[in-house]
């Protein structure tokens, strides 16, 4: 990589997955809590060692490691799984800011072995899958470190898998929040290691938008420090100073020492780009004695690194030397490939500088080789590109340096012109694909429409026939009405006639002599006859039901001790016809038809306020809806 590193921040995760506030009180009470707490309750005892050693991570790892150890013992003697995950994890961080990369690895493994046989005891429970998660989050921080930038990765995407998963389960989702916050800002910091400084920014700045949205001030200064890395990466030192001066604000308000650490290297970095070199001096000065104080040998190694950084562009070489040497020392002991590598780079430049060309080589032979391990990427033909002209052309520096950027720059005009054909390529992929989504698109949009307009007109076909069969009933019911009524008023005016007539034969009879008499009383009784038959109602009952359908059947149903003088009687009713007319159909007298519709009223269980009329003319809707 040609690019300068940059010291990037990784939020560890404790237990709650944000670091605690580092409150003197909140330490002095929990020494005071363990002292009073009887030691036959273990479980007690060690919950407050583990609270203990996370509170101390800060201000006093050498504390914390003592404490955490402590712990350690006491679940040796008894067993409780769930503190063995905390003291796994909380041990792991510690081994881990102490340089000691693959310890901390087993006490992470350990930890997700015993997470994952809580999850198998009890699989609906969330928060062991956020220790689960957790777990994955900090290995990736020790593969970072250890310059497996794959393997680092690889746990940050298990990490954020999960988290993703865990988003709006329960009232605990805005911790989640905060955990995949977390979990991106360590792949930003992973995708910056490897070069891709677009997506490194997205994810930090998706990462401080998250932080900034639940108000969590102090875990917005990781991603917060590491896009002022990037901005750093790409030569914008203005907005890189600015950042990095927000997040040493907020780390010495919350009394974080290991990103005052961050801080301080990043801006004697920039400084010293700046050529401010007095004031890069101090700030490198402060960063070693906090590494110091704090025994981060990887905050080591960058000081040392820095101030031979610092010394070199101010061609001391002899002090640049020395301290280059001190960190590579310390970043081989730890492991640290990509502090080995940085380490070896500069020491190449050093050598360069003042014209030891072998020693040169050797350097940067040793540095492609730790960053082709880092990174993946071949470059043999370049280094032996590099030996050739080093042996035929030793002492012709000029000439050696104007080859390479020759080649350097053929090689930038082969990638450019391949990445333009690949581009054109694309476009013209993505022209084609869009093409057809079009024409698809609009094949399937016309024979929506023909569908659509089918449709339309069968629904307008049978909303006509639905009209037209309508318009026939109605007319039918109209004709039924009108036959219905013709056939009640000529009922009505025979009645009347045969009425009129028997009346005229009674006042007759009183006035003839007694033989003749006795003849017009037959012919009376011949009119009374006619009163009686069956033939008129059966014929009114026939055009009565075919327009109030079911209407006797419906009626019996629900008054079953109505007779059937009195169903004639509701029929005639419901035509809405007066009680003269009624009395003439059923040849009696008015009074006997009040009569009748005061026993019919009584019946029907009808109340005084009720009218019978409006009642029975309603009654068959009634009982259809």
């Amino acid at each position: 990589m040609k690019k300068k590193l940059c010291v990037l921040m990784l939020f560890f995760i404790v237990n709650a997955g944000v670091v605690r506030s580092q409150d003197q009180q909140v330490i002095d009470s929990l020494k005071n809590e363990l002292q009073s707490t009887p030691d036959g309750d273990t479980f007690r005892k060690i919950d407050i060692i583990n609270d203990l050693s996370q509170e101390l991570l800060v201000s006093n790892i050498d504390q914390a490691l003592n404490y955490a150890n402590r712990a350690k013992k006491l679940l040796e003697k008894d067993h409780y799984p769930k503190l063995a995950i905390e003291n796994e994890g909380i041990l792991g961080i510690i081994r881990k800011d102490l340089g000691n990369y693959d310890q901390a690895l087993k006490h992470y493994d350990k930890a997700l072995e015993l997470v994952e046989e809580l999850i198998a005891e009890y699989p609906d429970s969330l928060k062991y899958l956020k220790g689960k998660a957790q777990v994955f989050e900090n290995r990736g921080i020790v593969y970072r470190r250890q310059g497996e930038f794959k393997d680092a990765l690889e746990q940050y995407l298990l990490a954020e898998k999960i988290y993703e998963s865990l988003k709006g389960t329960n009232a605990d989702s805005q911790t989640y929040d905060l955990e995949l916050a977390n979990t991106l800002n360590n792949i930003g910091v992973v995708q910056s290691s490897l070069g891709r400084s677009e997506k490194a920014i997205d994810y930090f700045s998706r990462a401080i938008k998250t932080y900034e949205s639940k108000g969590d001030s102090l875990a917005s200064l990781f991603p917060t420090h590491n896009l002022g890395c990037e901005y750093k990466l790409g030569k914008r030192y203005d907005e890189a100073l600015t950042l990095f001066k927000k997040s040493l604000m907020l780390a010495q308000r919350y009394n974080y020492e290991r990103v005052v650490l961050r801080a301080y290297l990043e801006l004697a970095e920039i400084l010293t780009v700046k050529k401010e070199f007095k004031q890069a001096l101090n700030y490198f000065n402060r960063a070693l004695i906090i590494s110091q104080n704090r025994s981060d040998q990887e905050g080591i190694a960058q000081s040392y690194n820095g101030i031979g950084t610092l010394y070199a562009e101010q061609k001391i070489f002899v002090k640049a030397e020395k301290n280059f040497l001190k960190g590579l020392k310390i970043a081989e002991e730890i492991g640290a490939k990509t502090l080995i590598s940085r380490n070896f780079k500069s020491l190449s430049e050093l050598y360069e500088s003042v014209n030891n060309y072998q020693t040169s080589l050797d350097y940067y032979k040793l540095y492609k080789n730790m960053s082709d391990s880092i990174f993946d990427e071949e470059s043999d033909r370049a280094i032996a590109k590099l030996e050739t002209e080093f042996a035929t052309e030793k002492k012709e520096k000029e000439l050696m340096l104007q080859e390479q950027h020759i080649q350097l720059l053929k090689r930038d005009k082969e990638l450019e012109a391949l990445w333009r054909k690949i581009l054109i390529m694309g476009m013209i992929f993505l022209t084609g694909a869009t093409l057809v989504v079009y024409y698809y698109q609009k094949v399937r949009i016309r024979k929506n429409q023909e569908l659509y307009e089918t449709h339309n007109k069968l629904m307008e076909y049978e909303l006509e026939n639905r009209k037209l069969k309508e318009k026939d009933l109605e007319q039918q019911l109209v004709y039924k009405n009108k036959e219905l009524t013709t056939h009640t008023l000529n009922l009505v005016q025979k009645n009347g006639i045969m009425e009129e007539l028997k009346n005229n034969i009674s006042q007759i009879s009183s006035e003839v002599d007694r033989g003749f008499s006795k003849k017009l009383n037959q012919l009376k009784r011949l009119v009374d006859y006619s009163f009686n038959l069956d033939k008129d109602w059966k014929n009114f009952k026939l055009h009565f039901e075919q327009v109030h359908n079911n209407f006797f059947n419906e009626l019996m149903e629900k008054y079953p001790e109505l007779t059937p003088s009195e169903c004639k009687l509701c029929a005639l009713i419901k035509l809405n016809l007066n009680t003269k007319e009624i009395a003439s159909i059923l040849s009696i007298n008015p009074e006997s038809v009040k009569v009748a519709r005061y026993r019919l009223r009584k019946k029907l269980g009808l109340d005084g306020q009720t009218n019978l009329a409006e009642f029975l003319i309603g009654f068959s809707e009634e009982v259809a809806a």
